[in-house]
């Protein structure tokens, strides 16, 4: 029985719950010093830890208790520090995934992808809470080819295509200069390559850009709603079945209360603002 439980508490403390340790030199902003933030830390990472105890012991309400106090702690860093820090929405999602809250998992680990789009671990748990939602929409034929053929953009977050567009802008100035004075074949080819792989990152950080200021995505985060035709209770669902936590979308239209949304199947329906976080 201690392996047992030892083996639960491994998976929620290694797999689903590392807690990253915030730097005492981080600027928490606003006007909060760095012992509150660190207080609050430290208060977040103990209950969370004692949520993934009490339910290992079977304290199912208990565990439940303190890990939604443990969500709410980390929650309170991003919002009184002013923090836009990827590994704290991390945490809240490792929360709400042991709450069984798919929804709102999904949703702060989506937004962890803004700043650490290539941990491990994060992808991980994205993927794990994906796989419990009940809806499951395949994705179009075309968006899957275009995921396909620009792989690297859809693998490499922004700063790191702006890097190696500044990085190869530098580099192919360097060498362009070079060819006018040597006048090598060897040059000229390399002019070539370095401006093509320029054209591509550059391409992908444009496109990185404009996606974070004009496509707006989010998660539905209740149990359950009715998808409909339209921006009203009026009119009829749009599908046999209500949507569930965890589906995710592309906003499309916005009226009042209302939002036309896309799916990953590429299908759209109205939901009410109630039942939908934004990204």
């Amino acid at each position: 029985m201690g392996m047992f439980l030892s083996g639960l508490l491994f998976l929620g403390m290694g797999i689903l719950g590392s807690v990253p340790v915030m730097s005492q030199e981080q600027d928490p902003g606003n006007g909060v010093s760095a012992d509150e933030i660190q207080d609050l830390f430290s208060q977040a990472k103990t209950k969370f830890r004692d949520g993934l105890d009490a339910v290992s012991k079977g304290q199912g309400q208990r565990g439940d208790v303190l890990l939604r106090e443990s969500a709410a702690l980390f929650q309170a860093i991003l919002d009184r520090g002013g923090l836009e820090n990827g590994y704290l929405y991390y945490n809240i999602g490792n929360c709400y995934f042991w709450l069984n809250d798919l929804g709102r998992a999904i949703l702060n680990y989506r937004r962890a992808e803004r700043t650490i789009p290539t941990d491990g671990d994060l992808r991980q748990n994205l993927h794990a809470a994906r796989q419990k939602t009940i809806d499951r929409f395949t994705k179009t034929t075309e968006s899957k080819l275009i995921e396909t053929l620009f792989f690297w953009h859809f693998a490499l977050p922004t700063r790191l295509t702006a890097r190696a567009t500044l990085g190869l802008f530098s580099a192919l100035w360097v060498v362009a200069l070079l060819n006018l004075f040597l006048r090598k074949k060897a040059l000229r080819i390399c002019v070539f390559i370095l401006g093509f792989f320029l054209l591509v990152f550059a391409g992908s950080t444009a496109v990185h850009l404009y996606e974070a200021n004009s496509v707006q995505g989010g998660v539905v985060v209740v149990d359950e709603t009715t998808a409909r035709k339209g921006d009203g209770e009026s009119y009829e669902p749009a599908f046999e079945d209500p949507l569930h936590s965890g589906t995710e979308w592309e906003l499309v239209e916005e009226r009042g209360n209302w939002l036309e949304i896309r799916l990953l199947d590429g299908r759209q329906c109205w939901v009410e603002k109630a039942a939908i976080s934004f990204v």
